[in-house]
């Protein structure tokens, strides 16, 4: 895949990420902040190499699709900053809707969260977007309790993908 798509790809997810604070009318100073933070933390995704997936967890995935679900989201994404950071970071996240913010043409965007035994242990996102003529499928903010449950919650987001390339952030 030609660097040009990866790059039109990420820049196309982060302004989607920027504009639940950018386009608010009246952003707070902490959800500004936690944004900061936020985008420091993004990467370049690179295309994916196969790894080992570990089927023997006893998760459930789910796809964020209502307000209870998208807070469970933010909570455990938010741990994947230092405890003093969380609190912006979570202002952050409590902005970002997939329902009221207005998505680019030929953009698909899915959060999942996993749970085990009915308690949330993992977040990540499938952001997929149309580049030169080919679907490029995007995972990124992987964030779970373990390394076992963030390459479960890869896979499942990688057998979502509707693109024949797949590029990931580095976890």
């Amino acid at each position: 895949m030609a660097n040009a798509a990866i790059d039109s790809h990420f820049k196309r997810k982060q302004r989607w990420m920027a504009s639940h604070v950018q386009d608010a009318k009246f952003p707070t100073k902490e959800s500004l902040e936690g944004h900061s933070l936020y985008q420091k933390t993004e990467r370049l995704p690179v295309e994916h190499n196969n790894s080992q997936e570990n089927t023997d967890l006893n998760l459930t995935f789910h796809r964020v699709d209502c307000h209870p679900l998208m807070i469970r989201y933010a909570v455990t994404l938010s741990k994947a900053w230092p405890e003093t950071q969380r609190p912006l970071i979570l202002e952050y996240l409590s902005q970002v809707s997939l329902t009221d913010q207005e998505v680019e043409n030929n953009t698909k965007i899915a959060l999942y969260l996993a749970t085990q035994d009915g308690m949330p242990v993992g977040v990540g996102m499938l952001f997929e977007s149309l580049e030169d003529q080919d679907w490029v499928s995007g995972i990124y903010d992987i964030t779970a309790e373990n390394s076992d449950i963030s390459n479960a919650m890869l896979h499942f987001l990688i057998r979502r993908a509707e693109a024949k390339s797949v590029v990931c952030s580095p976890m």
